[in-house]
């Protein structure tokens, strides 16, 4: 883990094909894409990714890769992550995300949103009478939601369905 942590990604890479455990944690219950996350390693994050690390996976606080790659703002691996995360969603997933971003959005709840859609939840969402997250954020007053919306790629000339 300390390879990780310091950003030796060829070390990291021998350690792995010499059969370290890809999911070994510390006290905190960091493991070694964790602690990537936190010190802004994309080359040990494409790393660990490649072998098979779970981006979802958390710490004992609850807190996973993506968000301390978000908390420290190291966008390049926050992609990375977003990318694999993307790759790996189910539709279940994806139906799960929609109807949890639909509530951040209703309870006015940016922080919420702003981790869901760093989980990859679809920016353009819509409800069961086809109203989009960012017309429903607008109408409620969520300036901080449209933009977040926004910078996620939400269409601003979208219309409810017929």
């Amino acid at each position: 883990m300390s390879a990780a942590r310091r950003g030796h990604a060829a070390v990291v890479e021998l350690l792995l094909k010499k059969g370290a455990n890809l999911n070994a944690v510390n006290r905190s219950g960091q493991n070694a894409l964790i602690l990537a996350a936190i010190t802004g390693r994309a080359d040990v994050v494409n790393v660990l990714l490649r072998r098979g690390a779970d981006p979802r996976s958390r710490d004992k606080s609850g807190k996973t890769a993506i968000d301390y790659a978000s908390k420290h703002r190291h966008t390049q691996v926050l992609n990375l992550l977003e990318k694999k995360i993307r790759r790996k969603t189910t539709k279940a997933d994806r139906s799960k995300q929609s109807r949890e971003l639909l509530d951040a959005v209703i309870n006015l709840d940016p922080v919420k949103v702003k981790q869901l859609l760093a989980r990859g939840a679809d920016s353009n969402t819509v409800d069961k009478n086809g109203v989009s997250v960012l017309k429903l954020a607008a109408t409620g007053k969520g300036t901080a939601i449209v933009s977040q919306l926004i910078k996620k790629g939400a269409w601003v000339d979208s219309r409810v369905k017929d």
